[in-house]
């Protein structure tokens, strides 16, 4: 049995919503190749239970289940220090994806 409430549909969905209507979700999801150039030199994800590269499979597979376990506690790991931005072949920036995310999950406490 899991400790965490249980969220209902609608409030994954318009926790996605939230997410990919803010005018830089189309700006720092682009693609995703899955080659994993984000993770490979995220320092947080040498330490912590983080894939920069998980983040945006995530959302560009909109996998709202996902999306809310990660909103509860992975993305908190997250330095924000922009490396997987700068090393992304398709312009992507699961840094910015993970501040978006973040004021979603304070918006939805």
């Amino acid at each position: 049995m899991s400790d965490k409430p249980a969220v209902s549909t609608e409030e994954l969905e318009s926790i996605f919503h939230d997410i990919q209507s803010d005018l830089r979700f189309d700006h720092e999801l682009n693609g995703c190749l899955n080659c994993g150039i984000c993770t490979a030199t995220c320092p947080a994800a040498h330490y912590y239970d983080f894939s920069p590269r998980e983040i945006v499979q995530l959302l560009w597979t909109e996998n709202l289940e996902g999306i809310y376990d990660a909103m509860q506690e992975k993305i908190w790991s997250c330095a924000q220090c922009y490396t997987c931005a700068a090393r992304c072949p398709f312009g992507n920036s699961p840094g910015g994806l993970v501040m978006l995310m973040r004021e979603v999950a304070i918006k939805h406490q």
